[in-house]
């Protein structure tokens, strides 16, 4: 071996060794970290959540069936352009949504003639059970046959339906000054009669 090839075998030194963090490391543990505080705030959050929404919100106690009637009701009558059909269909379902909620009765799915047992059990005066039955009966073939009831007709069958909820209402005891008990309607809704003085009935 000369000394020129001696020369061409020299290994090329090689360049001094670097130690500590590669960037692409630090890059890509500085992304985990953010992710995994993302996940660590997105479990509290909904932890929170879950915890707000268990404590028990407080709902509002249900309006009374005569209430809720008369604005039923009230928005009826308030109604514009319904056909008598559409009109008799909403007002036998509000008498007898009250009177399930009234009479603790089950009428909704009921046919007429099986509505007559059940509203002649009822707790009221004659003139109602009567009167119920006479207006369910002519609106069968208003809702079910195209037949024809008139505003006259409407008008007057709802005004039966507010008389009959207003005089059938339940009882409110308020008690009195003095611990006096309240004076009580009459059995069906019929109001006492009062007097004056001396036991003349008021006028009026």
């Amino acid at each position: 071996m000369n000394h020129a090839d001696s020369m061409t075998d020299i290994i090329d030194i090689k360049p001094p060794v670097v130690f500590g963090w590669d960037p692409k490391w630090i890059y890509l543990l500085a992304a985990l970290g953010v992710v995994l505080a993302a996940i660590l705030f997105l479990w509290l959050w909904r932890k929170r959540r879950c915890k707000a929404e268990a404590v028990p919100v407080p709902l509002a106690p249900p309006l009374p069936e005569d209430v809720t009637a008369l604005a039923l009701l009230d928005e009826l009558g308030a109604a514009y352009g319904i056909d008598d059909r559409e009109y008799y269909f909403r007002l036998s379902g509000i008498l007898r949504g009250y009177i399930d909620a009234r009479f603790s009765l089950d009428t909704m799915e009921k046919t007429t003639e099986e509505l007559h047992t059940i509203v002649w059990g009822m707790e009221a005066e004659t003139q109602w059970k009567s009167g119920l039955m006479e207006l369910f009966r002519f609106s069968d073939p208003v809702k079910f046959a195209d037949a024809e009831a008139g505003a006259d007709r409407r008008a007057r069958d709802a005004a039966f339906a507010r008389s009959f909820v207003e005089a059938t209402r339940r009882e409110i005891e308020m008690p009195r000054a003095g611990g006096t008990p309240p004076v009580g309607s009459r059995a069906g809704g019929t109001p006492p009669v009062g007097s004056r003085a001396g036991g003349t009935p008021p006028v009026g």
